[in-house]
């Protein structure tokens, strides 16, 4: 095994990528030169000859040497540092949501409940809408540890049961609350836990009026704050800023962010520009509108162009109104790279706005593996984990990328805590039918498609899950074929997808490339760097990461092309050289 890996493909690019080959030539270069000089100047100069002979063994000794300093140290411009890859792979590759150290306050903001007499989706909406200001505010304090919205709002409810909270999450403390309506008059309490006992704290209650939603959440969020200060003694932050909307532009808000948080990005998109038109005063409105563009991609929808483009608009409007947000930084940075193709500014900016705020921490590890940092994103993944336990996306993703190193039994795991929690995600199904197609068990295959409601002898068919988009019968179809031998099948699916009308180039091409149709593949990716398709970036990863043993996939990547496709996308080494990749491991830092 170990043989394998140094003669692999990937331990050569390891190599370049810690300037392993380069100091070694230099390294040769110099040696010559001096055992050159050396003996030119000997006999002139009387120098014995055992100095000469002791020098070149000398230089042959320090030779080893000098290759293992260059593996596990590169020169930044900090300074000498260990590399940050033999930094990820001193912690262990999946770490539990625990914090070791009990010191840490691992703070859980449970959704408030609505206590008012006449209930509805709107006052339930405010009230959510309460809790995730107050984990925006104390997020920002670096000492304390905040369950992110994913996890903690998955218990909801006044009959919460806190030993399941304290053992899921791993949260030392508990935010709750609740809020009561009475005519035009809102009355929120809220209280601090102790999960070790259950005893409360801190507790403190306003009275408001409903005419002021913004501002409401604004000062329940610096109560809050304010108990952080005093109770577990964190240090003080600046006061966030209140944004001030009217009543029916909030509540088209509220409804819009909670579409997004159910992937009915349709639905993101009519409410948030309906709570535009009504007051264009608040930078979330038009940040979550450019987030749409930015994640629909990873369901199987095209964006265009002009989407984007549309994106970045908003994404301007939202720091023309507050540029300091957090979240309109990294959909900056975002759409540098999908719009400019300017990965260094992308990076730059998204980790700059993670390192200020967790909550857009997400974004890094997908740039981390465009440029091939696998290592550091598999870290950033188990940090998110940490912080986000119960958030399946984050995990099975994570799980995909340790999948890619080998660590296949760990992979497995982290798979199985993601099903635990939804077991009927559309990324679970997608790896469970990745892996059984790379260990040769097509009936595995074929079963997941059967659960997915598709037939896998006719993948053209409509599947009969409504959620699930054709595209991705054909793409698994195209798979299937592909691996049992049967190309044309396999090409005839890749066709197929070519004709659905919003199909995804990226999609076409990866079915192209399971039915050895090569030049098919480099067709249709290079329409979707023309059109700016998100998902062109996934191609740009190298096979023997994502396809080890799929020789289509390593066919696809030796093509000449390949390197000329990563230059247009801002993917190739001139682009990347000089990058500090340790900032990426500032983000969420432990």
């Amino acid at each position: 095994m170990l043989w394998k890996g140094i003669l692999s493909e990937s331990f050569f690019e390891e190599l370049k990528r810690r300037k392993v080959i380069r100091i070694a030539t230099t390294y040769i270069v110099i040696a010559w030169v001096l055992i050159q000089v050396s003996d030119v100047v000997s006999e002139p100069l009387g120098i014995p000859l055992w100095i000469q002979t002791a020098l070149i063994i000398a230089l042959i000794a320090l030779f080893p040497v000098a290759l293992v300093l260059a593996w596990l140290y590169e020169v930044t411009s900090k300074g000498i540092v260990r590399d940050s890859a033999d930094v990820r792979s001193a912690t262990p590759a999946v770490a539990p949501a625990a914090a070791t150290d009990r010191n840490i306050n691992r703070i859980a903001v449970l959704p408030l409940v609505d206590l008012s007499p006449e209930a509805s989706e709107e006052s339930q909406l405010f009230c959510d809408g309460i809790s995730e200001e107050i984990i925006n505010r104390i997020a920002s304090h670096k000492e304390l540890r905040v369950i992110a919205r994913t996890s903690s709002f998955r218990f909801r409810g006044s009959d919460i049961d806190l030993a399941a909270v304290r053992h899921d999450l791993n949260a030392t403390h508990l935010i709750t609350g609740s809020v009561r309506r009475s005519g035009d008059i809102n009355r929120i309490s809220v209280q601090l836990i102790e999960t070790h006992d259950n005893s409360q704290i801190w507790a403190d209650a306003i009275q408001t009026s409903v005419d002021e939603p913004f501002e409401t959440q604004a000062e329940v969020a610096r109560l809050v704050d304010n108990a952080m200060v005093t109770t577990l003694d964190v240090m003080p932050t600046a006061a966030s800023q209140a944004w001030k909307l009217s009543p029916a532009a909030q509540e088209q808000y509220l409804v819009a962010r909670d579409a997004f948080w159910r992937a009915d990005f349709p639905a993101v998109l009519k409410h948030a520009d309906e709570s535009n038109k009504i007051d264009p005063n608040n930078p979330l409105v038009p940040t979550l509108i450019a987030q749409v563009y930015l994640v629909w991609p990873r369901y199987g929808f095209s964006v265009t162009q002009d989407e984007l483009r549309l994106a970045s608009k908003n994404v301007a409007n939202a720091l023309r109104i507050d540029p300091h947000y957090p979240g309109a930084h990294a959909a900056r940075g975002m759409l540098s790279l999908f719009l400019e193709r300017d990965f260094r500014t992308a990076f730059e900016v998204v980790t700059a706005a993670a390192i200020r705020h967790p909550s857009v921490a997400e974004w890094v590890p997908q740039l981390l593996v465009y440029a091939n940092r696998y290592k550091e994103a598999i870290e950033l993944h188990r940090r998110i984990a940490q912080r986000d336990p119960l958030n399946p996306t984050n995990l099975l993703v994570w799980a995909n990328r340790v999948n890619w190193m080998g660590q296949k039994e760990v992979a497995k795991n982290i798979c199985k805590w993601a099903e635990d929690i939804d077991p009927e995600h559309l990324i679970l199904k997608n790896n469970v039918f990745r892996w059984a197609i790379r260990d040769g068990d097509v009936e595995k295959a074929r079963s997941v498609m059967s659960d997915w409601g598709m037939d896998p002898d006719q993948p053209e068919t409509e599947p009969n899950i409504p959620w699930v988009p054709r595209s991705i019968s054909l793409w698994l179809g195209s798979r299937l074929f592909g691996e049992t031998g049967d190309s044309e099948r396999a090409y005839s699916q890749a066709q197929e997808i070519e004709k659905l009308p919003g199909f995804t180039p990226t999609t076409v091409a990866e079915a192209y490339i399971n039915a050895g149709a090569i030049d098919d593949a480099y067709r249709i990716w290079d329409l979707g760097i023309s059109q700016y398709d998100l998902g062109v970036y996934d191609l740009a990863q190298p096979p023997d990461m994502r396809e080890p043993d799929n020789p289509l996939w390593l066919k696809f990547r030796n093509d000449s092309r390949y390197e000329e496709c990563l230059e247009r996308l801002g993917l190739d080494q001139e682009s990347l050289q000089g990058i500090d990749w340790n900032v990426a491991l500032q983000v969420l830092q432990p």
